[in-house]
């Protein structure tokens, strides 16, 4: 299983939430915070989905969790923009 880096790498309007930079990573299906910040419930409910998906290898290439690294929070006001991606150099 690899290592997931999940970055907050936009935000459209105002998060109370959140900064561009807020990062986390999830290591063997457990989500850690760097930076001692939390993560607000419902990105979190955005991105689970797709944390499993790039945490693993999913052999066809065809499939659409290929296609995406970016996912955007549902709050209207506040529209986080997530990268999910999985680490690759494990040594960071």
């Amino acid at each position: 299983m690899k290592d997931v880096s999940i970055k907050i790498v936009k935000i459209e309007g105002e998060c109370s939430k959140h900064e561009v930079g807020d990062r986390w990573v999830m290591k063997n299906g457990t989500l850690y915070d760097p930076d001692n910040k939390g993560i607000c419930i419902y990105a979190l409910n955005a991105i689970m989905p797709m944390l499993p998906l790039k945490e693993t290898e999913v052999s066809e290439e065809d499939h659409w969790i290929h296609k995406y690294e970016e996912f955007l929070c549902p709050d209207i006001n506040g529209r986080a923009l997530f990268r999910v991606e999985p680490i690759v150099d494990q040594r960071t």
